[in-house]
Formats: C-alpha cells, structure tokens, sequence
C-alpha cells in the first residue's frame, strides 16, 4: 500500500500569528518548501517542492494582506521518520497566490449556486455511519461517480468535492494501485494550507469502508437520490 499526500506549503509565521488574524506581508517566489508524504500512522518522509511562500511583514508598504491560522498538521517529530499531528501557525497567502501541489480551476462565480436542497454528507466512519445520522440511506453508485472523477477528470474532482462539501480543495491525496487503499474516498482531509480531497485509484467505494488512515479524514456520502447529489454545477 502507498498513499501519496501533495500537501500546500505555507511559511511559518512569527509569536504573533496565534494573537492576529491578518498581517501585512511578503511573498518569496520560486523557492522551496518541504512536502510531507505520510508512510504510515506515524511515519513520514519530506522531500523538497518549489513553491512560493508568504511571510509577515512590518514594513507598512507591503502591498499584499494574508491569513494567520492555527492548523493541525501531520509533521515530522525530529526523531528518525517518525511524524505526528501538531498545531502550528502558518501564514496563508492570498487565494489568488496560494500555490497548490496539484493546480485546481478557478471555482464557479458566486452566481452559479448549487442547488439547494443537497444530500452529500460528510462526516467519520462508513457512509451508512454518516448517512444513517440524519436517517439517510447511502447512495453507494453516486458517490463511486464522484470518486471516479478523480482519476479521470481532476478538475471535475475538484468541482464536485467543493459542491458536496463546501470546501475547496487546496491539493489532492489519492491511493495507488498495488495495495489497499486506507480511506477509500472520497474523503476531506485537513492539512497545513487548506484542504486536501483524497480519492481511491484502487477499488470503488463502499458504502460499508471505513477510513484507517489519516485519522482526520472525513467520508464524502451521497445520502440520497442521485439528483440531490450533484457533482456539476446547474
């Protein structure tokens, strides 16, 4: 089993970033952030990706704004390749310069709403567990649609996690062939940056799988009709 995680790199930021929620700030371009690629429940390798970075700044011409959160990220401990999940505060550059380990499409303009009665859900354990809490019934062949556009349309993929989910997707982890799939997707996992969206190159969902691996990860169901589970925009 293999799974590659692509995790958005983002610049540390200083004490004050716990205590503010914007900053003026500056962007390295071109440089180098390490991307962490989880080999277990407690293991990781990191290896270096170019990227940009965004830090803060206090000269006041600085032209750009960014974000200062507290992210739990799944990071190396120092000790051998052993990883854990820590907190940390991390300065986000602004939407239009956030780099992404894998390049998503400009979101649909606010005009263009989903509809609004949906029946994706997301939550923890098997999609019967996610479904069954708002007493739903999974839809197993819907949500192996939504799967499936991540191996064949990464675009499309990114579009409907955002529909079914709310959330955008900053990168994208996905499982090889040649091992079993601990999440079988799709899923929302939160990183340092934003959210990755996880799907399963090796077998079709179930509405039965459980998630080993991240412990953060959430199911994406489709708890209903196929019509009230869309994965494209009207």
């Amino acid at each position: 089993m293999k799974l590659i995680a692509a995790i958005v790199c983002v610049a540390v930021a200083a004490s004050m970033a716990a205590a503010q929620e914007m900053c003026r700030c500056s962007k390295m371009a071109d440089t180098t952030c390490d991307s962490v690629i989880p080999t277990g429940p407690d293991t990781c390798v990191t290896t270096p990706v170019p990227c940009d970075k965004c830090y803060c700044d206090m000269d006041p011409d600085a032209e750009l704004m960014c974000e200062m959160v507290t992210r739990e990220a799944f990071l190396p401990t120092g000790d051998g390749d052993m990883c854990a999940f820590r907190e940390i505060n991390v300065v986000i550059c602004p939407p239009a310069d956030m780099p992404t380990a894998t390049p998503m499409p400009p979101m649909p303009t606010p005009t263009e709403e989903p509809p609004t009665e949906l029946l994706w859900r997301v939550g923890t354990g098997s999609c019967n567990d996610v479904c069954g809490r708002d007493g739903l019934t999974c839809n197993e062949a819907q949500t192996q649609v939504l799967n499936a556009l991540g191996a064949s349309d990464i675009a499309a993929f990114g579009v409907g996690m955002a529909i079914a989910t709310g959330e955008t997707c900053a990168a994208t982890a996905f499982c090889n062939p040649g091992g079993a799939c601990p999440f079988s997707g799709p899923v929302l996992i939160p990183s340092v940056g934003g959210f990755q969206c996880g799907y399963d190159l090796i077998n079709p969902p179930t509405c039965e799988a459980t998630i080993v691996f991240p412990p953060t990860a959430s199911r994406t169901c489709c708890c209903g009709p196929a019509e009230f589970c869309p994965t494209t925009m009207p």
